[in-house]
């Protein structure tokens, strides 16, 4: 997700995206796969998904429901909670297994 703006923060950005028809269904064809990246400093369960940006990102993101900012509700995933300044980008990145 990108900040188009050139002078304001966008504060308290959410993200959900839906993966009905991916997780979902009779045969689903892919699966969340947790606790794939890293979790500094270690050792330990390793964090869900990651937020990629260069300024004021969330660590530790797992997709429990809990105060990460980061959620799996059913079949869509959230992040949360995060400021992008002016013209920033954030990534988010997770892991699927294919069925």
């Amino acid at each position: 997700v990108t900040n188009p703006s050139a002078v304001v923060t966008a504060f308290n950005v959410s993200i959900s995206d839906d993966f009905t028809a991916e997780f979902g269904g009779p045969t689903p064809t892919l699966a969340f796969a947790n606790g794939r990246y890293p979790s500094p400093p270690g050792p330990g369960p390793g964090e869900d998904l990651t937020l990629d940006h260069s300024v004021d990102g969330l660590s530790g993101l797992t997709s429990a429901a809990d105060a990460d900012g980061a959620t799996l509700a059913g079949d869509i995933l959230t992040v949360a909670g995060f400021d992008l300044p002016p013209l920033a980008t954030a990534t988010i990145s997770f892991m699927v297994q294919i069925q």
